[in-house]
């Protein structure tokens, strides 16, 4: 209760210098009582003072921590059919900005384009 919330939030006191991610759900558009548009929308906020990256630690990787966290994020979801809800196609990526100031935040956002399709539906409209 004190670290994950089930929607987006950094309390402006946080102060702890680390990365948090989140995923929701949107159903964007209904078309009908049985066919909906879904986004899934992936936000990444990193601390300020974690954002560079322990050339110790991890090397062969240039960039800040939250764009390289977006960036490791997009492979394994972009064009995956493996979640069970159809693939997931990247629209967009953009910056937010956030009520703590010590935060910055990029959130992507993905379409499900194969989500009615009729194939992946069983006889009950059930996936």
């Amino acid at each position: 209760d004190n670290y994950i919330f089930n929607y987006e939030y950094i309390d402006n006191t946080t102060s702890e210098t680390k990365a948090y991610i989140w995923a929701e759900a949107e159903v964007s558009s209904v078309f009908n009582s049985k066919i909906k548009e879904m986004k899934i929308y992936i936000t990444v906020a990193c601390h300020k003072n974690y954002m560079k990256l322990n050339t110790n630690i991890i090397s062969g990787i240039g960039g800040n921590r939250r764009d390289n966290l977006v960036r490791f994020i997009d492979k394994v979801l972009n064009e995956n059919t493996e979640y069970g809800i159809g693939t997931l196609k990247l629209e967009t990526v953009k910056t937010l900005s956030s009520s703590n100031t010590h935060f910055t935040m990029r959130e992507m956002c993905y379409s499900v384009p194969d989500f009615n399709i009729k194939e992946n539906i069983d006889a009950s409209g059930i996936r």
